[in-house]
């Protein structure tokens, strides 16, 4: 068994965050591409497959699952609208821009298994 941590930095590098703040995502990256310039570490970014999924039209019920309207607000009625923000096609040019930054510092893309077989003896 191998564990490889995902970069982070306040926040984890994931797509989520990437969905949700983007403008937070933009700096992290600037962040990491400094840190791995100097230590080489690799930069390990998150993603799931649901992230391309748009769920926006879907009949959502958000449950109310306390009677203080502060939690409600903040717990479900955010958290629900939230987790449907930037999914779907609306993510696509968010991954491209985040893509193309590393292409453009000159990155290799590698799924952890070719990391593992490549880097970890």
């Amino acid at each position: 068994m191998i564990e490889i941590p995902l970069t982070a930095f306040l926040f984890p590098f994931v797509g989520t965050t990437m969905r949700l703040f983007p403008k937070i995502t933009s700096m992290q990256q600037r962040l990491f591409n400094l840190e791995t310039g100097m230590n080489k570490k690799p930069l390990v970014f998150d993603v799931h497959p649901n992230e391309f999924i748009d769920e926006h039209t879907e009949n959502r019920v958000i449950a109310r699952r306390t009677s203080n309207p502060i939690k409600y607000l903040l717990s479900d009625v955010i958290r629900g609208k939230m987790k449907v923000k930037n999914l779907g096609k609306k993510a696509i040019p968010l991954y491209e821009d985040f893509i193309g930054y590393y292409v453009d510092q000159g990155y290799e893309f590698l799924t952890v298994r070719e990391y593992v077989k490549s880097h970890v003896r």
